[in-house]
């Protein structure tokens, strides 16, 4: 606002003066040239704020009544494109705020408001024709659908409550609609069973979670469907049995883990079934008690 208006209790006074200012206001840069342009009544801003470049083009347009904004805000680029339109209703976001960032001035986002808060869509383009993400919001937390796009196709897709992932999601190979995994979360954290698959359908490993914990029997395929590995986790740790397989059905090696540490006899195989290595892993602790009965 004009360098010579201070604020006082929400209106504009010129300095020393007791009146609250009604008339034009101009805000100049330090180094001289217009910053801002408006029209204040009884210390308040009413009607068209303007902002500039300095090169002397418009910035942007704003609508004020009796201080709050309303109407669509506009903004340009220093060429005159127009940039981006935010409405507004007594001061809050209203209605739909839109973005033009792409050559030509073709629409690159759009976001719903209501009362300040966004709720409804809020979507983004890889170009004219293309989407990017499509996000409901509730009260600008993302609650409803989440997608995310590549080359206009869904390339992952869930439910988000509360700003958390929730339920089942879905992924899906880029430029294809066939489906790449299923995932299930609770509160924003894995939950359940995790598949993912090849691209020719055949399932590529199926996973097992607890509140984000990995746990349970792991499996894990070659692409024709014959079974690779399988493993076992408790508390997010691998525990228990440990194999994996040749390509061709075989054991491949086979030993033990427990709480994410390889214990026991380990054993390797050849693809023809013969064994190849035999070891048993050493376990190395630390006994306090007996190192202080050596001191």
């Amino acid at each position: 606002m004009s360098n010579a208006l201070e604020n006082v209790d929400g209106r504009f006074h010129l300095r020393g003066e007791v009146e609250p200012y009604s008339g034009k206001a101009k805000y100049f840069a330090d180094q001289g040239w217009l910053k801002q342009q408006a029209m204040l009544s009884q210390g308040k801003l009413n009607g068209e704020l303007l902002d500039f470049y300095e090169s002397g083009a418009v910035e942007a347009v704003t609508h004020y009544v009796d201080g709050q904004i309303t109407g669509v805000t506009r903004v340009y680029l220093e060429d005159g494109t127009l940039n981006k339109e935010i409405p507004y209703q007594d001061g809050l976001k209203e209605g739909t705020e839109k973005h033009y960032s792409f050559e030509g001035g073709l629409l690159s986002a759009s976001i719903e408001y209501r009362q300040g808060k966004r709720n409804g869509w809020s979507t983004t383009y890889w170009d004219s024709d293309r989407l990017r993400n499509r996000i409901h919001y509730v009260d600008d937390l993302r609650d409803g659908l989440w997608q995310q796009y590549s080359f206009g196709k869904v390339v992952i897709e869930g439910p988000m409550v509360k700003d958390k992932e929730e339920g089942e999601w879905r992924s899906y190979f880029q430029d294809t609609d066939i489906l790449k995994g299923i995932a299930h979360f609770k509160a924003g954290q894995l939950d359940g069973e995790v598949t993912e698959f090849y691209q020719n359908g055949a399932k590529e490993c199926v996973e097992y979670y607890d509140s984000g914990n990995r746990v349970g029997t792991w499996s894990r395929f070659y692409d024709d469907g014959s079974l690779e590995l399988v493993k076992n986790y408790r508390d997010d740790k691998l525990h228990g049995s440990y194999r994996e397989h040749h390509r061709n059905g075989p054991l491949a090696w086979e030993g033990q883990y427990q709480n994410g540490e390889k214990v026991g006899i380990w054993r390797r195989f050849s693809p023809d079934g013969q064994l190849i290595s035999e070891h048993e892993e050493q376990r190395v602790r630390l006994e306090t008690d007996n190192v202080a009965s050596d001191e």
